[in-house]
């Protein structure tokens, strides 16, 4: 039987930025594969970084009505 050194990793991608979330998927397979991990998993939405929270709080300018100053 042949073993298999798995990882699922949790992180948090850079806000706003896909190249900064690139690096830090990278510097982890790099890390991982220091620590002998021949499989390892990502969030599925990691990259291209979108902010999943954008649908939990809707933008102010789509609901509600700007005042006037």
């Amino acid at each position: 039987m042949t073993l298999v050194k798995a990882a699922a990793v949790q992180i948090s991608p850079v806000l706003y930025s896909r190249e900064g979330t690139v690096d830090k998927v990278v510097q982890k397979i790099l890390e991982l594969g220091d620590q002998g991990v021949q499989f390892a998993v990502f969030p599925e939405t990691i990259v291209p970084y979108y902010p999943y929270f954008s649908f939990a709080h809707p933008k102010l300018a789509a609901t509600q009505p700007l005042e006037e100053v």
